[in-house]
């Protein structure tokens, strides 16, 4: 993924990516730019940090969701600190508004997961309580939101 380049397959829609990660125990992803994207990370066994060029550092740990706004541009890195594999949703949207302030933020959603289903957490519009919007591409609203 991270060198591969094919004109004809960058995304569908604002969707430029919908990666299923497998971290392994102390392992992850050194320092690195975006610029101009919006990244959803929703973490389904152990923990990932995260630490950025603007000074935002955390924890998220299984069944927390973190954004990333990389707008005008950051670096981060993120790694598996843990003696146990990280797995984890990560999302990528193109966002319709270009060079916003960079941010970074995350949230705790309920641990309780059936085999059948996974809490929602992007969608089209407000089911619950909204933490983030994000402006996508094609001016749809992208909400993170609170899990029932």
């Amino acid at each position: 993924f991270a060198h591969y380049y094919n004109p004809r397959r960058m995304g569908f829609g604002c969707l430029r990516v919908i990666n299923d990660d497998w971290i392994a125990p102390h392992n992850g992803f050194p320092e690195h730019p975006h610029k101009n994207m919006e990244i959803i990370s929703f973490v389904r066994s152990g923990a990932i940090s995260h630490q950025d060029s603007k000074g935002n550092q955390g924890v998220t740990a299984a069944g927390e969701v973190q954004v990333m706004s990389a707008g005008k541009g950051i670096w981060h890195a993120e790694y598996n600190r843990t003696n146990q594999p990280t797995t984890m949703f990560q999302i990528w949207l193109e966002p319709n508004k270009y060079n916003v302030a960079p941010r970074w933020d995350s949230m705790k959603f309920p641990q309780k997961m059936h085999e059948s289903s996974l809490p929602l957490i992007v969608g089209a519009e407000i089911i619950q309580t909204q933490l983030i919007t994000i402006n996508a591409l094609d001016n749809s609203e992208i909400l993170i939101i609170d899990a029932p």
